[in-house]
Formats: structure tokens, sequence, C-alpha cells
């Protein structure tokens, strides 16, 4: 039986990953400091921890198989403002040190840590290095895999490292293998087919939006949403990414038949992915569609929604990790023993 902790642990995307490979596991230690995040654990994996802060946390637990790590990313992005992870800055970043701490406590034989694509850029790669020095020092070899959750059988873009870190004198082998070529999966898939008042964009949010996602050809400005389907994210123009200063607001990407259109990046908040319906209808995605983004199942995400309020249902996922990512690194780790 593998046992295992599951740092920032969130709704437990590593325990589902674990659930979908049947593995035979023990969570022996569970650590998250939000407490609406810890009782949809509870509820989703029929456990009972409590919020724990990990500046606080120190153990001493023996023969841990696997630490699972997915610290705040939010100073490596531009969201974050780019404060950076430097040791000892006290930014939400700067938690992944608390990885290399725990590590040399606790030797695992294995340690996997998730984080935005940010941290690979010229300003924070320096911490990124200086973390995977640091466990190379007490014993670790480490693999870094950039992850395309579109790549998985999940219709989001959603780019992410994954760092794999394995004890050199452990049994453990991390067996390395190009991932499975599937075809991406259409966005409308994950949509649900009836859906509350409550979600759809009031008239005047709506027609600021369709107003916002004018776009420039030519010299002249055309309407984007005139199709079923649509997901937009803010940020850029439609005919040029690029182009930041033209006033557009709102990417809006098509969605055809027989296309694999995503959905873009989860975050925190209900901001950036909309869905158009007939009638020019507008609504925003529902908590549910973004556990799916997500790779939890329908069951999992009942589990949580009996104990957590929407805002924070949108939360939790947009805070996870995509579990069929998790499945794929698990699948490539052999030789655990017991």
């Amino acid at each position: 039986m593998l046992r295992v902790i599951e740092l920032f642990g969130g709704i437990g995307a590593f325990s589902s990953a674990l659930d979908r490979l049947k593995k035979s596991y023990e969570i022996v230690d569970y650590v998250d400091i939000d407490a609406a995040a810890v009782q949809s654990y509870n509820a989703i994996h029929n456990t009972n921890f409590s919020p724990q802060d990990i500046t606080k946390w120190n153990k001493d637990l023996k023969n841990i198989d696997i630490i699972m790590s997915g610290s705040p990313c939010q100073s490596v992005s531009v969201i974050g403002k780019n404060k950076g992870a430097d040791k000892g800055s006290g930014t939400r970043s700067s938690l992944l040190w608390e990885n290399v701490r725990i590590a040399k406590e606790l030797k695992p034989k294995v340690l996997i840590w998730e984080n935005v694509k940010g941290i690979l850029t010229q300003r924070h790669k320096k911490n990124y290095d200086l973390y995977k020095k640091e466990l190379e020092e007490i014993g670790y070899k480490n693999y870094s895999l950039i992850l395309n959750a579109a790549d998985f059988g999940v219709p989001q873009q959603r780019i992410r490292v994954f760092t794999i870190s394995v004890l050199k004198d452990s049994d453990v082998v991390f067996n390395y293998k190009e991932p499975k070529r599937i075809p991406r999966v259409n966005i409308n898939t994950i949509l649900e087919s009836r859906v509350g008042n409550k979600f759809y964009l009031k008239e005047e949010a709506r027609t600021k939006l369709i107003n916002d996602t004018l776009a420039m050809e030519n010299g002249e400005r055309i309407l984007t949403l005139n199709k079923p389907y649509i997901a937009a994210s803010r940020g850029r123009n439609i005919l040029n990414p690029n182009d930041r200063t033209s006033g557009i607001k709102t990417l809006v990407q098509r969605l055809e038949p027989n296309e694999s259109y995503l959905s873009f990046t989860l975050t925190t908040v209900q901001k950036d992915n909309y869905v158009v319906e007939e009638g020019m209808k507008i609504r925003k995605l529902t908590p549910l569609e973004s556990w799916r983004l997500m790779g939890f199942t329908d069951e999992e995400f009942a589990a949580a929604e009996y104990v957590s309020t929407n805002s924070q249902l949108i939360k939790q996922a947009g805070n996870s990790i995509v579990v069929n990512c998790l499945v794929y690194i698990l699948e490539m780790l052999e030789g655990f023993n017991g």
C-alpha cells in the first residue's frame, strides 16, 4: 500500500488519480489551510482532516512513498504581478521551499510538484533551478515535464510544469513514456444540457460583453459572437492575439461541429470562459462544468457540492490539478514495494 502525503492538497486531485488507477494507498496526512477546500476533500474522500498551516507543519512520519505538492502559483504568474518565489520573501509562491524542508525531514521516495509555466521564465527560473539543486543535494534525481491538459482528454488549454523527484537510493524508477496521441475533446462534451438562470448574464452585462467583442478587419469592426457555443477569454484581439493595444477585451473561439475547441485556463473566479447559446443567450460555466474540465467525476463533484457554495466550488476547481495529467505521471512510476 502506497503511503501518501498531499501538501496544498486542495480537493485531492492526486487521491482521485490514485483511485482512477485502482491503487492501494493510504493518505498519511493532508495539508491545506483553506477550510472550504478541506471540507470538500473530506466529503469526496471520506476523510476527517482539519485545515493545517504548512509553515507550522512538523510531523515525524515514516516510510512515505509519495509527497504530492501543488503549491501556490500566483507570485510567478502575470496575475500575481510576478512577485516571485525567493526564499524568505513571504510571497505565496515562496511556499515551494516548504517542499524542500519537508523532503529533507521525511525523505519520501518520490516528490511531485506542480506549478505554472511561469516558473520557467527568465525572472523565476533561478528559483526553479535552485529548488532542483537543493533536492539533488539530498539525494534526488529530478525530471521535468510540461503538460497541457488538452492532450489528456480534457477540453481545457491548461499548461503546467510537473517536477518529479525520485530518491536515488530507493527502489522507484521513473520510466518516461511519450503520451499517447488522443484526439482533442470539444468543450461541448462537458457542457450541461440544462442550466439555471443564475448562470446567465443579465442584459446589461450581456450587451457589454457583445460590444467588447468587436474585432477589426480591414478597418471595419465585425461582430464575432454569431454562433452557438462560443468560449471567450479576456485580453486579446481575436484576429491578432499579440495585439494588446486595440482595446479588444475578448477572444472568441467558434465551436464548429467536429472541431476540438477548448476552454481557456480555469482560474479561481469565473471570468474568462463564457458559453453563447441559441438566441445569443450568454452564460458562465457552471461549477460542475468547471470540475469536469479538471478531470473530476460527477460523483466527486456531487459530494463536494453538498458541503460547498458555488463560488467555493469554482475556486476549488481553478486551484486544483488536472486529474488526467497526474494519472499519466503515476503510470510512469514503477518499483514501489508493499
